[in-house]
């Protein structure tokens, strides 16, 4: 009972954090203090090579029917009840007569790839997290950080124990996926 309700109060403060953050970027739009471009302007932008400043939000294109159906399926679903959700949902999607974009069709064979093969996506899921704490440390670098800082920081956001706990898994998953662990 006691871990249900420390749940709902840190899902509480997190909702009421992403609030308070939905709201000072709405403030700063409002105020001309952030610039809003679109998804298309955004996209040509980066593949010239241009990096986009830290004070513009890129406004994502609406979802397509069947991607919709997806996240309307899936909204306010529990981390650990997720999955099941997902693949529920895509069933729906498919015994329903929304039509399917490329988007949700890859999704779809995603989803069946990752159940025919799930060693390989364990692999995948875990270079794709390599990827990205190496993006995040790229980011923390390039804003003048110590690694030891931005590795205590993604560790702290990504539930490891430390910088240096983080490191060491690193070191683990690499060696994992290079075929030496």
């Amino acid at each position: 009972m006691k871990t249900a309700k420390a749940e709902l109060q840190r899902r509480k403060a997190a909702a009421a954090e992403q609030d308070q953050r939905r709201a000072e970027i709405e403030a700063k739009i409002a105020q001309g203090r952030v610039k809003l471009i679109e998804w298309e302007e955004a996209v040509v932008r980066t593949l010239m090579g241009e990096t986009l400043p830290d004070d513009c939000l890129v406004a994502a294109p609406p979802f397509s029917p069947a991607m919709q159906f997806l996240m309307d399926r899936v909204r306010d679903v529990h981390v650990d009840q997720f999955d099941a959700a997902w693949r529920r949902a895509m069933i729906d999607l498919l015994q329903s007569d929304v039509p399917l974009d490329k988007g949700a069709r890859g999704h779809v064979a995603g989803e069946l790839w990752r159940l025919t093969n799930p060693e390989a996506a364990k692999k995948t899921k875990l270079r794709a997290k390599l990827e990205f704490i190496e993006s995040l440390r790229a980011e923390a670098a390039r804003r003048g950080e110590t690694l030891e800082k931005a590795d205590d920081e993604i560790a702290k956001n990504l539930k490891h124990s430390s910088g240096p706990a983080l490191r060491r898994w690193m070191q683990r998953t690499a060696k994992v996926l290079c075929g030496e662990g």
